[in-house]
């Protein structure tokens, strides 16, 4: 419809047409809800004069930290004549005063940039004037390391993230971290436990901390061992990628396949122990151990597998024999009691070198029956008779034992020769004896004053031990020296 802005001017005389037409035109007003027409009399031309009124409204939006506009719900509409300037800001009741808001707000109408300060001189339409309020933004920084507040290493590749939030917005909680062997459990503000389901931006930068949990137990790596003649050595493997292994719960098991089905049973694995070593078991054994262990949070115990590992073959020590000291003859090992070929006549020297493992000691019996043991190199004052060496190492339940002989003669055998003489010859018996070692060598020697004229010996391998000596001179003396040696 149409608007006419009409200024007519009526004479004294003409008043009450005048006033026909004023409510003519009052009457055209109700009818169109559009045009009002106010009267009113000049002071100096004594005429009226006709203005239009139109809708002023006022709108109100929210800018976010995107940029994005929101319209409010608030609204208001007041009447004003046509030409009317307003100083925009100038009437506080349409201005929100939020601490929400940044200060600086800005109008718009019909797509002009206006500011508070600013004119506006109200068209003959009806005009709608929109307030712009931007709503005031700070950051959120998402800590993707924190553990219940402290920094754990971990493989998420954000450490940090920083977004920002509108004052009143719901901040973001649904970004998940990331930490190997951990479980993500929420976020916490910074220096707090309480983990949150929702938190709405304020007016001051905000620290979140993720929160995770280790819920993940050990792993059930094999552990790795070291074996001797009676005792294992455990060394646990099982790792935990979380909290790390609770030193204090590991613990060590044990096993033999008593049962030959090349299969650990239940029945067979033994009680588990705190203390990595195994000790007093059967040398040349095979054995399987397993550890178990729980983590700092408490997740496990998770038991290993098994490691077979088997127990070294007990080795006895050695023994050197020498006469009289260190220096000595040595004398070969003799494990026959019965044999004297290697009797000695001389006191006795032990050299005695120990198993690499275990103890290693010997004993020795002497001829009256009595025993001293030893550990280290000895030398040993003899009598005759025979000597019995008992060399023994043991370690745990296992004993290596090597026994020698040692036939100590010192008795010198005895001689009572007996000859037969012809005027040519001599045949002589040496008639030698020895009880303990036997005789060995018999040597003759015949002699014409202090000359050898002949020397003949025997041996034990000789059947006959007796000496002929032939092509001698009639009627001569001669001299025979026998010696017998055992």
């Amino acid at each position: 419809m149409k608007e006419t802005n009409q200024r007519l001017k009526f004479s004294k005389m003409n008043k009450l047409i005048g006033l026909i037409i004023a409510v003519v035109a009052i009457v055209s007003f109700v009818a169109h809800g559009v045009i009002a027409y106010f009267m009113s009399q000049a002071t100096a031309s004594n005429a009226f004069t006709l203005q239009s009124f139109h809708n002023v409204t006022y709108t109100y939006y929210e800018i976010d930290k995107n940029g994005n506009a929101t319209q409010l719900a608030r609204t208001e509409t007041e009447r004003t004549y046509a030409t009317a300037i307003i100083t925009l800001g100038a009437d506080s009741s349409h201005l929100i005063s939020d601490a929400r808001y940044a200060p600086e707000m800005y109008y718009k109408i019909e797509g002009t940039t206006m500011h508070i300060g600013d004119n506006y001189t109200v068209p003959k339409r009806d005009v709608t004037i929109e307030e712009y309020y931007t709503v005031l933004a700070y950051d959120v920084t998402y800590n993707f390391e924190s553990v219940n507040g402290g920094q754990v290493s971990q493989n998420d590749s954000r450490k940090t993230l920083t977004e920002e939030f509108n004052i009143g917005e719901n901040i973001d909680l649904t970004k998940t971290g990331y930490l190997q062997g951990y479980d993500f459990d929420g976020w916490v503000l910074d220096g707090t436990s309480q983990i949150l389901s929702t938190l709405t931006m304020g007016n001051s930068n905000v620290t979140l901390n993720a929160v995770y949990t280790d819920r993940t137990a050990p792993n059930n790596t094999a552990p790795t061992a070291d074996a001797g003649v009676s005792s294992i050595t455990v060394t646990p493997r099982q790792e935990d990628n979380g909290s790390g292994i609770d030193e204090s719960t590991i613990q060590y098991q044990i096993a033999q396949d008593t049962n030959g089905n090349g299969v650990i049973d239940d029945n067979e694995w033994g009680q588990w122990q705190s203390s990595d070593t195994f000790i007093g078991l059967q040398s040349d054994t095979t054995y399987y151990v397993r550890t178990r262990a729980s983590d700092e949070d408490g997740n496990g115990p998770t038991i290993s597998e098994a490691t077979e590992i088997d127990t070294l073959l007990i080795e006895n020590g050695t023994l050197e024999q020498h006469k009289t000291n260190a220096q000595g003859e040595i004398i070969p090992l003799n494990t026959d009691s019965t044999d004297r070929t290697h009797a000695i006549n001389t006191d006795l020297y032990l050299d005695i070198t120990p198993a690499a493992q275990g103890t290693t000691t010997l004993t020795v019996t002497k001829p009256d029956g009595t025993t001293v043991t030893l550990s280290n190199d000895s030398a040993i004052q003899t009598e005759t008779g025979l000597y019995e060496l008992a060399l023994t190492t043991v370690d745990g339940p296992n004993t290596a034992t090597n026994t020698y002989y040692v036939y100590v003669d010192k008795v010198n055998p005895t001689v009572n020769p007996q000859a037969q003489v012809t005027s040519s010859s001599i045949t002589v018996d040496a008639g030698a004896q020895d009880a303990h070692s036997g005789v060995q060598t018999i040597t003759y020697v015949l002699k014409d004053g202090n000359t050898v004229v002949e020397t003949i010996t025997k041996t034990a391998s000789d059947h006959d031990k007796t000496a002929t000596f032939t092509g001698l001179t009639q009627d001569k003396d001669y001299t025979l020296e026998v010696t017998a040696t055992d």
